[in-house]
């Protein structure tokens, strides 16, 4: 959700994301990207959209993509979330792997991390990382640490 009015939805069997304008049940601007979405997410006034290949779109609240970075991330394979860095889970490694906005890798951590699923970030910075493997919660420091 961006806000009220709007809605940010990216479609789980294809290539696209549009805002939906909740009042008129309306959706607008379809934006078509090269790979699947696999994920939005927001933060200070700015959307992201992950993309299969390699890719973030950071959008404006309007859908303008202000700018895409591409080809320095490893392939996602899972869930992802942004605060001041981009946290993603990679399923196929059991990792959770943490890179700077510009795609530079900052840390990796796999221990006790089984089949990834869901991550998310608290507002002290907290990494938490949902496991199916292991039927549990793994909680991270800013720093990758436990």
């Amino acid at each position: 959700m961006l806000d009220r009015e709007k809605l940010l939805l990216h479609s789980s069997t294809g290539r696209k994301f549009s805002l939906l304008m909740k009042k008129e049940n309306k959706e607008v601007r379809p934006t078509d990207v090269d790979g699947r979405c696999y994920g939005i997410c927001t933060y200070e006034q700015m959307m992201y959209v992950i993309v299969d290949a390699n890719s973030v779109f950071t959008l404006d609240f309007d859908l303008n993509i202000e700018k895409l970075n591409s080809n320095s991330y490893k392939k996602f394979e899972s869930n992802c979330c942004i605060r001041d860095r981009l946290y993603c889970t990679h399923s196929i490694d059991n990792s959770v792997v943490c890179y700077s906005k510009e795609g530079e890798k900052l840390w990796s951590f796999n221990d006790e991390i089984r089949f990834p699923f869901g991550i998310d970030i608290d507002t002290n910075g907290y990494v938490y990382v949902v496991c199916n493997g292991s039927n549990s919660i793994i909680t991270l420091s800013q720093d990758g640490t436990k």
